[in-house]
């Protein structure tokens, strides 16, 4: 996820002039401009010259890429399955994610394709303004923005859903109020750097959820005391919207693709990372998904270990619940950092004095700003705003988190992606098949179908009086 220096930085990088058919549009960037703008926290950090950091294995890179997208995200995938229906969510899960990882592929050719004339493509926003300028950069900054603010506001929102689900009988709306105060403070955190160590703890969160989910879910099968399976549909095409959502939501780390690749000894193996840990993470959540809908049925809350603690769960679930909630409020500043940073650019702000952090701690570089309490102001503005959304939004995680990964994942995971390889095959003189500039073209085409309709589904499904007995 960047921070930069101003606006979009005031250091001119001059580009040396190209054949016509190798020229494309360049603007004054900042070196930094948006190391930290991804849509969740980098693990990893772009190398500087000449810092002299040790390069990471092609094994440390794959473990870095399922880190990376090893998210929430996950455990709201039950609930999407479940009203998918049996046989639609797993075609739709696997066709969604193929495309997620043909896009990062696609972003990993771009910056190859633009390597002799801009050889400092660090981040997603680099490739951007390379290939389309700053007008480029401006856009994946704004989506960048949104998708992380979702992100911020589904975090408030899924802690106070795991409570009301520990609190039989207490209103999620005033457990969010409750809550909201504790996101404010934390929200002040300027340097990171001492929250660094959560993120280990957020990790470990993760892994004993989703093993504790699979392990109830075996032991459900295993027991076979009632065929819940038997109460779901083969296909709802109804609920396509939410379900397609929801797998760009817990799948989309594709800011997280060209830093780690840049770290690694033999970048010409980032197609590989990339293949290999995206087929890791699917194959993990696509298990969880599965067992849960076998083991449950029909799931009615969108963070499964919040339904196995309102089906009366053990004890280990209870302490799962507690442990994210927990995981969930402390990396929270981190979450908030990259849409902060954003208003931060738009607004001017020199944050031009860095606090380094050493590879082993897994973050991006952080800042020291001269404009504290002004950015403190920032972070508490955007975390009141999101506070308020998840009141509004309160019993509605699910809709949530699909709206959120329609509107911003589609358009960051899959449409610009698709979009930049297409301008540089038509501006750029880059070679490409017929059938690649086929596959791109209907790769914009579908992204921005499901953007419209899985965030206009979703909103309206949030706002409709019908949508519970619907679901």
């Amino acid at each position: 996820m960047s921070a930069t220096t101003g606006s979009y930085g005031s250091t001119v990088t001059t580009v040396t002039e190209q054949p016509p058919q190798q020229q494309l549009r360049s603007r004054s960037r900042s070196p930094n401009a948006d190391r930290a703008r991804s849509n969740v926290p980098l693990l990893v950090k772009p190398p500087v010259a000449g810092s002299g950091e040790r390069k990471i294995s092609w094994t440390e890179a794959y473990v870095q890429m399922v880190k990376g997208n090893m998210g929430p995200g996950c455990l709201a995938l039950p609930y999407a399955f479940s009203h998918g229906g049996l046989i639609e969510s797993p075609i739709v899960f696997v066709i969604v994610v193929a495309m997620v990882m043909y896009a990062m592929v696609s972003l990993l050719k771009c910056k190859e394709d633009l390597s002799h004339t801009h050889p400092k493509l660090n981040t997603y926003g680099d490739v951007g303004q390379a290939v389309m300028g700053r007008h480029g950069r401006h856009t994946i900054d704004f989506f960048l923005g949104i998708l992380q603010a979702g992100v911020c506001c589904v975090q408030i929102d899924f802690v106070s859903n795991t409570m009301a689900a520990m609190l039989p009988g207490t209103s999620q709306r005033m457990l969010t109020l409750a809550i909201l105060p504790a996101f404010l403070s934390v929200s002040l955190v300027l340097s990171l750097k001492r929250l660094a160590p959560l993120m280990v703890i957020a990790l470990t969160a993760m892994v004993v959820a989703i093993t504790v989910v699979i392990n109830h879910g075996i032991d459900a099968i295993a027991e076979g005391h009632e065929p819940l399976i038997s109460s779901l549909p083969y296909y709802q095409l109804v609920n396509l919207p939410v379900l397609f959502g929801a797998i760009l939501y817990s799948i989309e780390g594709i800011g997280i693709v060209l830093p780690i690749q840049d770290q690694m000894q033999d970048p010409a193996y980032g197609r590989s990372v990339v293949l290999c840990g995206m087929s890791t993470v699917a194959f993990i959540f696509l298990l969880i998904a599965m067992v849960c809908c076998t083991a449950f049925g029909v799931i009615r809350s969108g963070s499964i270990t919040a339904e196995l603690e309102r089906r009366g769960g053990s004890i280990a679930v209870m302490l799962v619940n507690v442990m994210l909630c927990f995981a969930t409020l402390l990396s929270y500043p981190l979450q908030l950092l990259p849409a902060a940073q954003v208003v931060e650019d738009y607004l001017g702000l020199n944050t031009n004095q860095y606090q380094p952090l050493s590879q082993s701690e897994g973050l991006p570089p952080l800042h020291i700003s001269n404009h504290g309490k002004l950015r403190r102001c920032i972070r508490l503005a955007l975390t009141a705003i999101c506070g308020g959304l998840a009141v509004m939004l309160a019993d509605n995680l699910a809709l949530t988190i699909s709206a959120v990964g329609s509107l911003a994942g589609a358009v960051l995971g899959l449409v610009i992606p698709a979009t930049l390889n297409i301008i540089l095959w038509n501006d750029g003189g880059i070679k490409q098949s017929s059938l690649m500039l086929g596959v791109n073209i209907s790769l914009v085409c579908f992204g921005v179908l499901g953007a419209v309709i899985g965030t206009g589904s979703s909103v309206i499904d949030m706002v409709d009086p019908q949508y519970a007995g619907r679901h």
